[in-house]
């Protein structure tokens, strides 16, 4: 396993970790084995369901509801052509997972490069731009005008004509 490797590794059990998710739906095969090795020491374990990207591509659903988590391998977007890979990608943040890993492989693919997986509304994680997540919680920030500051104020409503 390369530098790199133990590094994207690291980093995807540390997000898992934190994230703790029950059901994780499995996309291709598992970046630097992460999701078995943080699966096997968790408990209760975790469901984790497998998908080839072919598969998953034709019923990403989860029969009980939505994915808490849904990884997607790098040979996920070597094996679908680029379009279908990127409609995975949607479905999957917006229907069917409540957060999406993506891991690319080395070197990164025509049309995946940074610009590409930010048009999805995925957000870098670590170094290298070889692994991307989508979390609804975090995916944008507050931009400073949305505050109560900027809006009316209905202590003044009596004082002042607008």
């Amino acid at each position: 396993m390369s530098e790199g490797e133990r590094g994207r590794s690291a980093v995807l059990g540390g997000l898992l970790g934190r994230w703790r998710p029950r059901a994780v739906l499995l996309v291709g095969e598992d970046p630097e084995g992460a999701v078995a090795a943080w699966a096997a020491g968790v408990r209760p374990p975790p469901e984790v369901a497998r998908r080839a990207p072919a598969a998953a591509r034709a019923d990403p659903a989860r029969p009980g509801g939505r994915w808490d988590l849904a990884v997607l391998g790098p040979d996920v977007v070597r094996a679908l052509p680029c379009a279908e890979a990127g409609r995975l990608v949607a479905a999957l943040r917006d229907v069917h997972a409540r957060r999406l890993l993506l891991a690319l492989p080395d070197p990164v693919p025509a049309g995946w490069e940074a610009p590409a997986c930010v048009a999805l509304g995925l957000t870098p994680v670590g170094e290298g731009g070889r692994l991307w997540r989508f979390d609804l919680h975090d995916y944008k920030e507050t931009p400073d005008w949305l505050n109560p500051r900027f809006w009316a104020h209905p202590e003044l409503w009596d004082k002042f004509r607008w």
